[in-house]
């Protein structure tokens, strides 16, 4: 049986649902390829760990090694490219995917930092497309 980690990066901060929703898509999709494929695919989501009033972390650099913790153990980066053009933590997460050698997968390259595209290995036009990439490069 393969396995897979993906870290869901991506804007938080200034989205209309605290970037909630495009990640619980991308955890159904994957939950329906692990489920066909029988394969297992670990989603992290960082929008379920701490809030973004910061009600349950003590500090934010504990929040911020968190993060970097699990994106050190991932096999890939899924990046939400849309309104990440205020959002350093996303900045701050592919710079630290790069520097360890983690692939990027991105899809919604508008309202974009301009540095972010050239992070990833390769950009889609929306989710679907980019998860469908997964499923077939990665879990092949």
């Amino acid at each position: 049986m393969e396995k897979l980690t993906v870290y869901l990066a991506g804007a938080c901060r200034g989205m209309h649902d605290g970037g909630k929703e495009w990640r619980l898509k991308a955890e159904n999709i994957f939950k329906n390829i692990s489920e066909a494929k029988d394969v297992t695919i670990k989603v992290i989501n960082p929008t379920r760990y701490f809030d973004r009033d910061g009600g349950n972390a003590i500090t934010n650099k504990q929040v911020k090694q968190f993060y970097l913790s699990r994106i050190r153990k991932c096999d890939l980066i899924l990046v939400n490219l849309e309104h990440t053009n205020t959002s350093i933590g996303t900045a701050q997460e592919l710079q630290f995917a790069v520097d360890n050698h983690i692939p990027i997968i991105g899809f919604n390259n508008y309202d974009s930092y301009e540095w972010l595209p050239e992070d990833c290995d390769v950009i889609f036009k929306g989710i679907n497309e980019a998860i469908d990439y997964i499923n077939d490069f990665y879990l092949e």
